[in-house]
């Protein structure tokens, strides 16, 4: 089965590039998850907020020690708490470009900090110079600052301008609010017109929509547009491995496995093999199964899960050949 890891990224959490104290609170968070995790799993990198992953060392976390072939390097594009977001789009860039056959790079833009016609433009920027495949928006940054996806004065000129540059997939940071952001604000309801008014163009969602998980399900299982990424699910699996059973049962009895995108959020999670491991043995227990009617999971659907959902919707095609692995547009 080929491996396609659909988001990794090249944070910098250094206290001289946040521009807010409100950044403060996204490490913390990261930092308790690392206190609760059982100490066998280890989760997560506890130097993450060293500075940006080495690239060497990037590139052997993924192709040496895993059985990954393929990643995107996906910019978070937080401006109100860090001068050029917590993973810049030029350090992911730059991961992209140490092996271009294997990673494949995304851009990310906000409105709200750039305006509309800064983000339009580097959005154009990302794609034509540094062959970005796809763009990242968070919507919700810091309280009283955030925006609708289905804004048709402002997102909707994002939308377009991403189809005219070829973008098949568009993507989305849904639930797990970044510091002090509302949770409200990172409902995914207004993925709803979006999605239907923008039916050739696909939107990815991150997190399984979060504390909104149900509600997410629904919006996934009407718009067939709709992709759902499933990082960090299947990070909490040793914390809460029942939890996982039973979202991921929901998830695949209502939306399916053609439609549910493997991710790590690598490089906070480094230990990425053991959650290939997970996905490529899991199964939804018996009890499940037969008292809420969730389907096993087949090895046709385990294959579009770890890769060839995200190759489909991102509009690539990916070829595995002995040690040679290589991707192109379709």
């Amino acid at each position: 089965m080929i491996v396609f890891d659909s988001v990794v990224h090249m944070t910098d959490h250094r206290a001289e590039f946040r521009v807010h104290d409100d950044g403060k609170i996204l490490t913390q968070r990261l930092r308790r998850m690392h206190a609760r995790s059982p100490k066998k799993a280890v989760p997560i990198n506890d130097s993450f907020t060293d500075g940006p992953p080495d690239i060497a060392w990037a590139n052997e976390v993924l192709w040496d020690k895993s059985d990954t072939d393929f990643a995107m390097a996906q910019t978070i594009p937080l401006f109100a708490l860090w001068r050029d977001g917590v993973s810049p789009a030029r350090t992911n860039h730059e991961l992209a470009q140490s092996n271009p056959d294997r990673f494949l790079f995304c851009g990310g833009v906000d409105p709200l900090y750039q305006g509309l016609r800064g983000a339009l433009d580097e959005m154009t920027r990302q794609v034509e110079e540094m062959g970005a495949v796809s763009i990242k928006f968070y919507q919700a940054q810091r309280p009283g600052h955030a925006w609708r996806a289905d804004d048709r004065k402002l997102a909707y000129p994002l939308y377009e301008k991403a189809m005219e540059l070829g973008i098949k997939l568009v993507q989305f940071h849904k639930g797990f609010p970044l510091a002090h952001a509302q949770i409200e604000d990172l409902h995914p309801g207004d993925l709803q017109l979006a999605a239907y008014d923008f039916p050739d163009l696909k939107f990815g969602v991150h997190h399984l929509g979060g504390v909104h998980f149900d509600d997410m399900i629904d919006v996934a299982e009407r718009f067939p547009n709709v992709y759902s990424i499933l990082s960090p699910l299947f990070n909490t699996y040793f914390q809460q491995p029942r939890r996982v059973y039973e979202m991921f049962g929901k998830a695949l009895y209502y939306i399916g496995d053609k439609r549910l995108c493997y991710g790590t959020d690598a490089f906070v999670h480094p230990n990425v093999q053991l959650y290939i491991d997970v996905l490529s043995t899991i199964q939804i227990p018996e009890d499940l199964q037969e008292g809420y009617g969730y389907p096993e999971l087949t090895d046709e659907g385990r294959a579009r899960i770890l890769g060839l959902n995200f190759a489909e919707a991102l509009g690539v095609e990916l070829s595995v050949e002995g040690d040679k692995r290589t991707w192109r547009r379709a």
